[in-house]
């Protein structure tokens, strides 16, 4: 018996009359029907799982998705009163900020404007409860200025209500816009 150079694939070859016997392992190379067992077994139990998954947590997609969007409006609502606030400051100079969302609610339509109901905020917003959060104004900074007292700074909280509140964050904003946020669904921005 004579031993001949190994092949290509790495295999051991054996030569006994006249035919060439190959000893050693099977050709495991990619592609080849002998390592296909189970063709698509990886692709059925990933899609097993992720059916699963699915079946598992969809009960759950209303509130993730009411979670998300009630922090974006939350955060939106901030915007338009910390806009608002400027506005009123720009219409009633001789007040300065606002102390109170009803000061900055009203109909403008109906009525006309006065500092205590100045018509920049909508119904929804004015009343303090919007998306699943409750806003205030809060930490009004009263200075007197020429003689008369008028509001310099001011924060407004929006904190969750109800069952958003054990996992939704709290944000506050101040007459610089910026957005803080309380990690444990208070006012306690940092």
């Amino acid at each position: 018996m004579t031993r001949d150079a190994a092949p290509e694939n790495s295999q051991r070859a054996f030569q006994t009359e006249g035919e060439v016997k190959y000893v050693g392992p099977p050709d495991v190379s990619p592609g080849t029907k002998k390592n296909q067992r189970y063709p698509g077994a990886f692709a059925w139990i990933a899609f097993v799982l992720t059916v699963w998954f699915l079946f598992k947590f969809a009960p759950l997609a209303p509130y993730l998705i009411s979670f998300v969007t009630g922090e974006l409006t939350a955060t939106e609502v901030l915007r338009t009163i910390c806009m608002a606030q400027w506005e009123y400051k720009d219409t009633y100079p001789s007040r300065g900020y606002a102390c109170s969302l009803a000061a900055l609610g009203g109909d403008a339509k109906s009525n006309p404007s006065t500092p205590e109901a100045a018509g920049l905020l909508p119904s929804d917003i004015a009343n303090g409860h919007n998306s699943g959060y409750a806003y205030q104004i809060r930490d009004c900074k009263i200075e007197k200025i020429d003689g008369a007292d008028k509001v310099t700074s001011f924060t407004v909280t929006a904190v969750p209500e109800g069952i958003a509140k054990k996992i939704s964050r709290g944000f506050c904003i101040n007459e610089s816009a910026i957005i803080k946020v309380d990690r444990d669904g208070g006012a306690n921005c940092r």
